[in-house]
């Protein structure tokens, strides 16, 4: 039975990789806000997380044209609008030129609305064009941060076996907090350790993706 990562062992994991065995080094309160950092905020980013993506959707309303983007998102694509009448779901262009977007779509008050066929993603806004006349479904692809910080031994990580690699994580935020640097390259790049385990968890995505099981890593 693979081994489990409740909360209580990340933090003593972490304890023994920046060799701060008791709270007078540094609390447990503090311990677990480096570990839900890394967890919430940095390890999404650093690999594809399966777990973390699913569909988000939104619906627009009539003469406006612009939606707050969840804080939780880190990327989204292949978005696609549904005017609710059961016909074909049309493709959304997604831009990431802002000049070239505006430069097809001028801010304009007089502007005609109708049903969009654009959208661009910028800083907590999307912006679609042309400006909805009536409400819509824009659904995309998301990609998002865990929304539950680890709390206790039962709010485990969205898989287990990510736990040895937060631990790391965690340990490396700390040792570079205090300006250690030369303990926290070690820990990056020392045999199983921070490197290994998130290459470790990037080959089995990538196995489960293209269906063969990883490489044991020995």
């Amino acid at each position: 039975m693979a081994a489990t990562w409740p909360l209580s062992r990340i933090r003593a994991r972490v304890r023994t990789l920046t060799g701060r065995p008791t709270e007078n080094q540094i609390s447990d309160s503090d311990i677990d806000d480096f570990i839900n950092d890394f967890y919430v905020n940095r390890l999404p980013v650093i690999i594809d997380l399966p777990e973390a993506e699913d569909f988000y959707s939104f619906d627009t309303v009539a003469d406006t044209g612009t939606y707050t983007v969840p804080q939780d998102i880190i990327d989204i694509r292949d978005f696609t609008i549904d005017e609710g009448d059961e016909d074909v779901v049309d493709p959304l262009t997604f831009w990431h030129d802002r000049t070239e977007f505006f430069k097809l779509h001028p801010e304009d008050d007089s502007a005609d609305t109708q049903q969009p066929t654009d959208i661009i993603w910028l800083g907590t806004l999307f912006y679609v064009r042309p400006i909805p006349d009536a409400v819509y479904t824009i659904k995309g692809w998301a990609k998002r941060r865990p929304t539950t910080e680890l709390t206790a031994d039962d709010s485990l990580p969205l898989q287990s076996s990510w736990g040895l690699a937060i631990a790391y994580g965690a340990a490396i935020d700390i040792l570079n907090d205090s300006e250690d640097d030369e303990a926290a390259a070690r820990l990056t790049i020392r045999s199983l350790g921070y490197d290994e385990q998130i290459n470790l968890i990037v080959s089995k995505e990538i196995s489960r993706l293209v269906g063969v099981r990883a490489r044991p890593q020995i």
